[in-house]
């Protein structure tokens, strides 16, 4: 076995786990310091679990949101008409033409070499688990620089921590970009969202239930409260619990959500408690990644989308392993488009000297993701990658960076 397809298989493998003390969750790669889905250290005793709020308790706020949402609103759009008309019409982020394979690994060479520090970034759980493969992977090229996930503040998304550069990268996806872009403008702040890979949306229930396919229609029923029971959907006489996460951007599902909802729902503000409910609830249904899903097949209930001439696709094939033919052809409907954002300043820049090293840093990091080997890195972690996959890494290395490592020994350098 050559030396490269060695080092993939150590990065890659998802024979062994770590389960995390606070959320049982028991899918941590070995070598994570961190939970990917409740965020807490992997060493630490578990905290006591917050309770979720149901339907009743949620919509006793409404009124009082909706008038907090009103005002921040007109204050957002009073901010904006001062900014000017060039200010809000101008490209707000990256689409995937826009970024050719030169684009993506232009300087790339360099910027690996000379960056340096510690490079905080937060998002979804799933952006977290790709970035821990990545980072392994660069960690190889150069050892100075170091990967941090951080929430320092639980009321703030990443996209304001990103603003107020607490954080260098940011990990979202399509449907947040536009709220995130005028929020950045809100602030005086140029962001990018780049995109790198495509992700299924699933379906995940408590591991007893019997239902193993739904139609888009039967799933917003469930949650906009017209199937109440599992008994109407074929299954036994078992309250329907949806399991929503707080607030109004939260719930990235890929179906329609009404002003109605399930009064069974139940809400968490921590995903890893969200998961945690649905796995000791029968009847609970909930939502994650497939490339999470893929991974906790041992754990859940799968349930795959019906269409409309009955045949049903699944977002997972088995076990590990993510349905990625069907996610890129679009036969596998619930599928959403993921992006890293990063300050424009620091993307756009193609002078390296006027980047600091840690801005090095994040660049090369993008980079990286982008290129054919990044993008093979994020195939094998379960998503669909935006752009080519390296086919022979070793070809690829050897013809960007020759002299670096010279006489093409590449391979044997990443497996020491």
């Amino acid at each position: 076995m050559s030396d490269n397809k060695k080092l993939e298989n150590k990065l890659l493998s998802q024979d062994k786990f770590l389960t995390c003390p606070h959320c049982d969750y028991s899918k941590n790669e070995l070598g994570s310091s961190t939970c990917y889905i409740c965020e807490k250290s992997l060493e630490s005793p578990p905290s006591e679990a917050k309770s979720p709020k149901n339907a009743s308790q949620k919509s006793s706020n409404k009124a009082n949101e909706r008038k907090n949402k009103n005002i921040a609103l007109v204050a957002i759009f009073i901010f904006l008409a001062g900014l000017g008309v060039d200010n809000l019409t101008r490209p707000i982020y990256l689409q995937a033409e826009d970024a050719s394979l030169d684009s993506r690994t232009s300087n790339l060479t360099a910027s690996l070499k000379q960056a340096r520090g510690v490079i905080a970034y937060a998002g979804e759980p799933c952006g977290r688990r790709l970035n821990d493969f990545i980072g392994q992977y660069m960690a190889k090229l150069n050892p100075y620089v170091k990967f941090r996930y951080t929430d320092n503040d639980r009321n703030k998304d990443q996209v304001q921590e990103l603003i107020e550069r607490q954080i260098q990268l940011a990990f979202s996806e399509e449907v947040f970009l536009d709220s995130f872009m005028e929020i950045a403008q809100a602030r005086g702040v140029e962001i990018v969202g780049i995109p790198y890979a495509f992700d299924g949306i699933a379906y995940v229930t408590h591991k007893e239930l019997t239902i193993r396919s739904l139609s888009i229609v039967e799933l917003e029923d469930i949650f906009a409260g017209k199937t109440t029971n599992w008994k109407e959907l074929g299954g036994k006489d078992q309250k329907i619990v949806p399991v929503l996460m707080e607030g109004e951007l939260a719930n990235p599902m890929g179906i329609k959500l009404g002003e109605d909802v399930n009064p069974n729902t139940v809400y968490f503000s921590e995903r890893a408690e969200a998961k945690r409910y649905l796995k000791k609830t029968p009847g609970a249904i909930f939502y994650t990644s497939a490339s999470l899903a893929a991974i906790e097949l041992d754990e859940v209930n799968l349930i795959g989308i019906e269409k409309d001439d009955g045949t049903v696709v699944s977002p997972v094939l088995t076990a590990g392993l993510t349905n990625q033919k069907d996610l890129l052809s679009g036969n596998y409907p619930l599928v959403r488009s993921l992006y890293i954002l990063v300050h424009r300043s620091v993307w756009e820049q193609t002078e390296l000297k006027q980047l600091d090293p840690q801005q090095e840093g994040v660049k090369s990091y993008i980079q990286f993701i982008l290129s054919p080997v990044g993008q093979k890195i994020v195939q094998e972690t379960g998503f669909v990658p935006k752009y080519e996959v390296a086919e022979d890494e070793g070809e690829f290395w050897s013809s960007l960076i020759p002299s670096w490592f010279g006489n093409n020994n590449w391979a044997s350098y990443l497996s020491k």
